[in-house]
């Protein structure tokens, strides 16, 4: 399988808290953190950013608001929230550009402070017993038997996900509209409701991303 490479970093609005911002005398903030799920590796790197604040500032309140990568880039972007942790690529030149799902253009009214992670790798997980019955034991399978296979992506909100898993079909020759042809189906959901739909026996496949730990893995 072929390994994409995308840079995730934290970002803050240009008017939000940092050490640098912040008098030493300061006995508290107030922050709101946002970007993604509260479970797994994104829990233990939100609450480490946190506890780091409270070290420095005694008294700080910091608060994590769950959200999509679009959905933190927004909020940050319109002071509903001071720092979000994630900004791959694909987010961000949509939000620079003012592309769907953004309404309107993010450009100046974001500032990177860090990047924390520089690869994200993604996986392909069948069913198993689908896929013994369809022949199925990697993706360039999926072009040569043309299976009707129902396939989970990760939710909308977090595209990069998705254009990654459009990328790589394509790279085996085939593609989301395929899938549909050949009687198959396609939804959106989150890492952690895509393990309960397969062991519910819901869908056929999965495609997405993830970080360790994470309880989806």
């Amino acid at each position: 399988m072929r390994n994409f490479k995308i840079a995730v970093a934290a970002l803050a609005f240009a008017g939000a808290v940092t050490s640098a911002a912040v008098p030493a005398s300061a006995q508290g903030i107030n922050i709101t953190t946002t970007g993604g799920s509260a479970r797994g590796f994104i829990k233990a790197v939100v609450e480490s950013f946190h506890a780091l604040y409270r070290d420095v500032y005694p008294g700080t309140s910091a608060t994590f608001k769950p959200s999509s990568v679009a959905g933190g880039m927004v909020s940050v972007a319109s002071r509903k929230a001071d720092i979000s942790f994630a900004l791959p690529q694909v987010e961000l030149k949509a939000g620079l550009a003012g592309n769907p799902p953004f309404k309107e253009s993010l450009r100046g009214k974001l500032g990177a402070m860090m990047t924390f992670v520089d690869k994200l790798e993604f996986f392909f997980v069948a069913e198993k017993n689908w896929a013994k019955e369809n022949g199925i034991t990697s993706l360039a399978d999926i072009a040569r038997v043309k299976p009707a296979v129902r396939l989970n992506l990760n939710r909308k909100g977090t595209f990069y996900a998705i254009e990654a898993a459009k990328a790589t079909f394509k790279q085996y020759g085939f593609t989301l509209e395929d899938i549909k042809s050949w009687g198959g189906s396609v939804i959106n959901s989150s890492s952690g409701r895509q393990i309960q739909n397969m062991r519910d026996g819901k869908i056929d496949m999965i495609f997405n991303s993830s970080f360790h730990p994470d309880a989806a893995c």
